[in-house]
């Protein structure tokens, strides 16, 4: 019978996500995939057809391998991503990558953050496709974060959203945008980090609809169908497809997978995962060198932070171990790449938990 139109277009949007700048250095699975010898940064569709939210959108069975995958879906799929700004298809048709390769100071966490903004209240019950509709009414949404409580996961009530540029971001806080009856309280990100770094309280709005949440027997959207990318506006892919081996020291779980994609964290934010980095500010320094300084993808890196010229960024790891096994990198606190010194320290107190409040 063939794809629908909407499972077309859900499914294009999907692959676009997954490749996209606010999602591809988040995650280290497809990252992986794409930086495989011999790879060409293409990824196989099959393989990509087996992540949770594409079997939604194509009404394939849970857990079917990428072999299973019927060749007419794959067909579909290559004719209908053809048509994409963003992701160039194979000659064979059998594998898909991004059309222009990632741009370092594009994906930095800071180009990022400039361009996000925080928004409250929203009630514990809103859903990710619900709040991305409402900021889409007022410009074009990149991604949509849903703010969670570490230990519970129970939504917090508010979100960071991501646009196409800070210019944007500045148009749409001066926009009135209501959710649920409630006018958003809309403020840069930066500010917002800012502000708790510097321990400030958070807003009233915020706080009630903390309470709203807390009052609640479990999370709602963590208990939801993944909640990613059916859009433009959703949380990093996390879910490892079922015949594939997952990346060293990575969880696979389908379950983690679905609670990060409903706008959870596969990964356990504890503490002592989180690194500082201080260089001299020499071009060669930049994400990806340092990155391949400290074992690419086996690294365990889970987002690193690092402009090229900037003197200080971070890395945040999936979890201690690997934070020290990149310490370790560094005798007495400093490693070299490409020829230049760089510092790296663990971070604690309030700068460990400014990273782990932007990453929740």
């Amino acid at each position: 019978m063939g794809l629908s139109d909407e499972a077309k277009a859900a499914a294009k949007k999907q692959l676009e996500f997954y490749f996209s700048d606010s999602n591809l250095p988040r995650d280290a699975f497809l990252t992986e995939q794409v930086d495989a010898p011999g790879s060409g940064g293409y990824v196989d569709l099959a393989l990509l057809c087996t992540f949770s939210r594409m079997r939604m959108h194509l009404g394939l069975r849970d857990g079917i391998k990428a072999s299973a995958v019927p060749q007419d879906v794959l067909q579909e799929l290559a004719e209908v991503l053809k048509g994409s700004s963003t992701l160039t298809v194979k000659e064979d048709g059998l594998a898909v990558k991004r059309t222009q390769a990632l741009n370092p100071d594009d994906v930095s966490t800071e180009a990022i953050d400039k361009r996000s903004l925080y928004a409250v209240p929203f009630p514990h019950d809103a859903t990710l496709d619900a709040m991305t509709a409402a900021f889409a009414t007022v410009a074009p949404v990149q991604s949509l974060r849903m703010r969670r409580h570490l230990q519970t996961k129970d939504f917090r009530g508010s979100v960071f959203v991501e646009f196409e540029s800070e210019e944007v971001a500045q148009r749409v806080m001066k926009e009135r945008i209501e959710f649920a009856g409630a006018v958003l309280q809309l403020q840069p990100k930066l500010q917002y980090i800012r502000r708790k770094k510097e321990g400030a309280s958070a807003p009233a709005a915020e706080t009630a609809a903390a309470k709203d949440t807390a009052a609640e027997s479990g999370a709602a959207d963590a208990a939801a169908p993944a909640a990613t990318t059916g859009d433009t506006s959703t949380e990093p892919r996390a879910d490892t497809p079922a015949d594939a081996a997952p990346p060293a020291r990575e969880p696979a779980s389908e379950a983690a997978a679905d609670a990060a994609q409903a706008g959870g964290n596969q990964y356990e934010l504890a503490k002592g995962c989180c690194v500082s980095i201080t260089t001299d500010g020499a071009d060669k320094v930049h994400f990806g060198t340092l990155r391949d300084a400290l074992g690419g993808s086996k690294a365990g890196i889970k987002f690193l932070s690092l402009n090229k010229g900037a003197t200080d960024g971070f890395m945040r790891f999936g979890n201690p171990e690997d934070a020290q096994a990149a310490l370790a990198l560094a005798p007495e606190g400093v490693m070299q790449v490409q020829g230049h010194p760089v510092k790296l320290a663990l971070m604690t107190g309030a700068d460990e938990e400014a990273i782990l409040e932007a990453a929740v």
